[in-house]
């Protein structure tokens, strides 16, 4: 089954954060810096908006404008979507 819209938006930005995918229970996806300093968790569900999502990135102490400053990144690549 795809991803939803603001899980593969945001699973990328995450990715251009430092953050990587570390495991995933009933659709509740964890990601870790590098040297495993920050965590979060990432729900892929088709019923929370993009909006909702970054609320809960925000909660844990992703940086709003890091956040902002990858998706934007991610959307100017050539083959960004």
């Amino acid at each position: 089954m795809p991803h939803s819209r603001a899980f593969t938006v945001l699973s990328a930005a995450l990715e251009e954060l430092g953050y990587h995918e570390d495991g995933e229970t009933n659709g509740v996806y964890l990601y870790t810096t590098y040297r495993n300093v920050h965590w979060v968790l990432l729900e892929d569900n088709e019923s929370l908006t993009i909006e909702q999502q970054i609320v809960a990135l925000l909660r844990q102490g992703v940086e709003m404008a890091d956040l902002y400053s990858a998706i934007v990144r991610l959307s100017e690549e050539p083959d960004g979507s």
